[in-house]
């Protein structure tokens, strides 16, 4: 920890007891399942595209969020995360929309990731106001045509229709390195 800092992935069990701080280790962790997040929203915006309209169906609806969310993060844009998320919204961990604010200010600030790929995302329709939505992401780093840097994530999502909007109320993320 030369200079005060703390090198990226020292965020393991035995990192945190040699010194790493855990309140840092905490943020990365959090930081991923944001780019999960994002990551999702970039692969629905690509369906729509390709359908070649607004969505319709719950389901296109939610896609397209994911999409928009994936798009936001790889522009440094937190707004148009935070506009898919509700006032309601629990991270694992507790972490609730306000921490989640500020810990896209500093992520989206610091470029962790410059592009957000989603694949593999499943919408299940639970009721006409609450939809699950499952998705792998690959956040990438670097600012050339191959990432000097990328990492895998699962991410699941709960969505709830509120004023006619589909929201993200709940998520969660693993690791799929």
């Amino acid at each position: 920890m030369a200079g005060g800092s703390i090198r990226l992935g020292a965020c393991s069990p035995g990192a945190v007891a040699h010194g790493a701080r855990l309140e840092y280790c905490v943020l990365m962790n959090i930081r991923r399942a944001v780019v999960l997040l994002l990551a999702g929203a970039a692969i629905a915006a690509l369906v729509v595209v390709l359908s070649g309209g607004e969505p319709e169906t719950p389901e296109e609806i939610i896609r397209a969020a994911l999409t928009d969310m994936a798009k936001a993060a790889g522009e440094g844009r937190p707004g148009g995360i935070l506009e898919h998320v509700s006032d309601d919204f629990r991270l694992q961990g507790g972490i609730d929309k306000d921490r989640l604010r500020g810990m896209l200010l500093v992520q989206l600030r610091r470029r962790d990731w410059t592009r957000v790929v989603l694949y593999d995302t499943e919408v299940v329709l639970q009721s006409p106001e609450l939809a699950d939505a499952m998705t792998r992401a690959v956040l990438a780093r670097g600012d050339g045509p191959i990432p000097s840097r990328a990492d895998r994530w699962e991410i699941d999502l709960t969505f709830q229709k509120e004023d006619g909007s589909w929201l993200v109320r709940e998520a969660s993320y693993r690791s799929r390195r």
